[in-house]
């Protein structure tokens, strides 16, 4: 393909993503991100005192869990050119844009179909959706350029471990979670055999030291070793594990296919039958345990098998490529077996909850692996994988898109119906928060909000939100209750409530579904 055709055909694949982005309201996490943005735009060299109720009551924002790199780019973004939400998703089109590239360069070096597993990695349900305001693609855009260093060829790279150590600093300073990469860094100078090189661990360290140093002198603390992992248990540890192969396997649910692939006709076929055994008693073990539709726990059990079944054929390859001689091509696998490993073990142990965005992270990895197994396939099961992903894709973007315009057009709505001449409160966070904010209703605080006799409160059932006190409660009126319809982008559900940004074993990434999208009640205080 020539030069001018490869680029056309990231510049569609780049349109496309976009296209399904641009004027998303804000959403989930936006709220928190945007507002960190405007206490640095405020006092950047003291923003982490700025306090925030992202919670029950206002706490200084280096309670929350992110790094700020991204968020310093964010606000100075919107102090050029403002803060619609076209204006900002402009910002993450350029990381997409990024992510693509980078991507379509690694699969160049990895597999003869390029273009293929390219849209594959973005027209995907875990990318299109993910492109909110938040430092999930701008992450992965990062840890692409991270990869594709190390994934070079030494002899044409020289410097590749420096470009691999500086993307590692910069990654670090957008999310902890980065830190998975550092031993993989160490990783690949050993096998390259490059000892010379490893002063460029320093990098990243160097710019860890240098972000907490700024902490001790903005705020007095040490950002980083603030953060409050969850509480651990075999059983806790089990069940994370277990929501991490139901989220991998939702994303992409034809991995048992592929991972099915390089058996031999007989072991594929008694491999098919313990899949199906497997997803048949799944279905009946979740309609036993929980009270619930049986659609979903059919879904759960293709999850699950999917995921299962790719993590089982991902171990029975790196087991035999440890008993194999190192070669070049091991190397590649060996970074890829790792990416996906360490970033699994991290997000399982240190992560507040498994969502899609850590689905993300390792896509990349998981594709660059199952890429064999596609180039083989009956060019009929391909085009019907292919499909069915992009099909996939369209819904899980549809229907996340209008699960963030719920909130975008009911604030202004409710106000205008159920406003007094008092103060109309609410609860609730992620992106209502935002846009009821933006209507004028103030946000209700557990420890110094005192609403006064006819004053509303607005409180949507299905997102996170403070509690209230008691003596509140008591207080309470319903005096309504508006439904947001489902509609037909919404049956196929990734937001009941928002499992799509935190999942469980009985929270499912996506579901199928015809509940209305939300339900706000209305409550006049006695």
């Amino acid at each position: 393909m020539s030069r001018s055709r490869e680029i056309l055909v990231l510049v569609l694949l780049w349109s496309i993503v976009t296209a399904c982005n641009l004027t998303k309201a804000f959403h989930i996490d936006d709220t928190a991100h945007l507002s960190i943005a405007e206490a640095i735009k405020a006092s950047p060299l003291h923003a982490m005192d700025a306090e925030f109720n992202w919670l029950e009551t206002a706490t200084p924002i280096h309670t929350m869990n992110q790094p700020h790199l991204f968020f310093y780019l964010l606000a100075g973004f919107m102090s050029w050119f403002g803060e619609s939400e076209v204006i900002l998703h402009s910002l993450l089109a350029l990381f997409s844009a990024l992510a693509i590239v980078v991507f379509w360069q690694i699969a160049s070096k990895i597999t003869s179909r390029p273009f293929l597993l390219t849209a594959l990695f973005c027209i995907s349900p875990a990318f299109i959706p993910s492109q909110n305001i938040m430092v999930d693609v701008p992450l992965l855009s990062i840890w692409l350029i991270f990869f594709n260093q190390l994934l070079s060829d030494p002899e044409t790279s020289p410097r590749s471990h420096v470009f691999a150590a500086l993307a590692l600093a910069g990654a670090l300073l957008m999310k902890y979670t980065s830190l998975v990469l550092l031993p993989i860094l160490i990783l690949d100078i050993a096998m390259k055999r490059r000892w010379r090189e490893m002063w460029v661990v320093l990098l990243p360290i160097l710019a860890l030291a240098a972000w907490s140093a700024f902490n001790y002198w903005s705020y007095g603390g040490i950002h980083l070793v603030e953060r409050h992992a969850s509480g651990y248990s075999v059983g806790r540890m089990l069940i994370r594990t277990a929501a991490w192969v139901i989220c991998l396997g939702s994303m992409l649910p034809w991995l048992f296919v592929t991972s099915l692939q390089p058996l031999s006709r007989r072991r594929r076929r008694f491999a098919a039958i313990g899949l199906g055994l497997g997803a048949g008693l799944a279905t009946l073990a979740g309609s036993f345990l929980f009270d619930e539709p049986l659609n979903r726990s059919i879904l759960r059990a293709i999850f699950a098998t999917a995921g299962l079944s790719f993590l089982t054929h991902l171990a029975t390859r790196a087991f035999g490529m440890l008993r194999a001689s190192p070669s070049p091509v091991n190397r590649h696998s060996i970074l890829l077996f790792s990416w996906i490993a360490a970033t699994s073990v991290f997000i399982v142990l240190f992560s507040p909850a498994v969502a899609v965005r850590h689905i993300l992270l390792v896509t990349p990895a998981v594709l660059l692996l199952v890429a064999p197994a596609l180039e083989v396939l009956n060019k009929t099961l391909l085009h019907l994988l292919v499909g069915m992903h992009f099909i996939l894709a369209g819904a899980a973007g549809a229907s996340d898109y209008v699960y963030a315009e719920t909130y975008r057009r009911s604030a202004a709505k409710l106000i205008a119906e159920f406003g007094t001449e008092g103060v109309t409160w609410f609860t609730g966070h992620w992106g209502w928060m935002w846009y009821a904010q933006q209507a004028g209703l103030r946000q209700y605080d557990l420890v110094y909000s005192k609403p006064r006799a006819g004053d509303i409160l607005v409180a949507p059932e299905n997102i996170d939100k403070q509690p209230l006190t008691e003596s509140h409660k008591l207080r309470l009126r319903l005096v309504d209750q508006v439904e947001a319809p489902s509609t037909p982008s919404t049956f196929f559900r990734v937001g009941h409530p928002a499992g799509y940004y935190a999942s469980s074993i009985r929270r499912l990434p996506w579901e199928f579904c015809s509940e209305p999208t939300e339900t706000f009640l209305i409550y006049q205080f006695e």
